[in-house]
């Protein structure tokens, strides 16, 4: 039997450069290609996370005071379990009607009212399987504050025929104002922006902003409004005037003593109610008045009339002594 080294045997043969670097390059390549293919399975984990929230609450800071922990059972793929693992903290805004009050005047949200706001919390991706705790309470400080009415601002025209019915509405029709005292005292009401349309010949409704002030808070941005707008027949006819509220001992003329009435009614017009409108000079307003000049009275208008106007507008009211 022949002898000899096994290098003798075994030819022998030299590693190059390239293959070595063909070899990392393959053993990176399975390495990414594992990666990706563990990153993309679903895991199971629990998450935590550091809430602070925003919500209208009336009568408290928007904000609430420090954060609450909150802690979730959650499934993800791994790319997105680590990726929602990297944040700690988060301040999210939740519905104001989502919360109730406790004695304390703290305010507890439960779980299954949080659980709509999983993706703002976490991920968008984690898909919830169950909070650590049923409820979770904040604490929003009082702030100082008042209630105050919303004004709307108009500017509105009409087609030959139609017009405004009622007052323009607004809703909520007042809001909560938010600041300091000296500047809450003098703020007694809340300007909407213009609501402005033309040639209107059918309801209308919308959202409009409300007036910005500085240095105070308003529980609401915007308001929305509603137009009631009718079409409208026109009827005159010559109506008396009347004496209201005339002490004993007195008499009250009035000149003239009937009045052109114009009123609008609306269309179509079924019956004719207008006839039922009454009119008179109260005799408060002549004590009051310069001159003995008094515009006159009616009383609440009837179904289906919309509003008038009397020509002339003003009387002459002469008072005597009643012998």
């Amino acid at each position: 039997m022949p002898s000899g080294r096994l290098a003798d045997i075994v030819p022998s043969k030299k590693i190059s450069r390239r293959d070595v670097i063909s070899f990392l390059l393959s053993l990176f390549l399975a390495f990414g290609i594992w990666v990706l293919y563990n990153l993309n399975k679903s895991y199971s984990a629990t998450l935590v996370r550091e809430v602070s929230v925003v919500s209208n609450l009336p009568g408290h800071f928007q904000r609430s005071q420090g954060a609450v922990t909150i802690e979730a059972r959650c499934t993800a793929s791994g790319y997105d379990m680590l990726s929602s693992r990297r944040s700690r903290r988060v301040e999210i805004e939740i519905d104001k009607d989502l919360f109730s009050e406790t004695p304390s005047g703290e305010f507890v949200i439960p779980a299954s009212s949080l659980a709509a706001y999983v993706g703002d919390i976490f991920d968008s991706q984690v898909r919830l399987e169950a909070f650590s705790a049923p409820t979770y309470t904040f604490s929003f400080p009082v702030e100082n504050h008042k209630k105050v009415p919303v004004v709307p601002v108009t500017s509105l025209s009409f087609k030959s025929q139609y017009m405004q019915r009622g007052e323009v509405k607004v809703e909520p029709d007042s809001v909560i104002v938010y600041g300091e005292p000296a500047l809450l005292d003098n703020l007694d009401r809340i300007y909407s922006s213009r609501i402005s349309h033309s040639k209107l010949s059918a309801p209308v409704t919308g959202w409009v902003p409300l007036e910005k002030r500085r240095g105070v808070r308003l529980s609401e941005s915007h308001v929305r409004y509603s137009v009631d707008v009718v079409r409208f027949v026109e009827v005159t006819r010559s109506v008396p005037v009347s004496i209201r509220g005339v002490p004993a001992g007195k008499t009250l003329s009035v000149y003239p003593s009937t009045s052109e009435v114009t009123f609008r009614c609306v269309f179509p017009m079924a019956e004719d109610r207008s006839e039922s409108v009454r009119f008179w000079v109260d005799y408060q307003d002549f004590l009051r008045s310069s001159g003995g000049k008094c515009a006159i009275r009616s009383g609440s208008l009837p179904r289906g009339v919309l509003d008038w106007k009397a020509s002339p507008e003003v009387f002459e009211c002469v008072e005597e002594d009643v012998r």
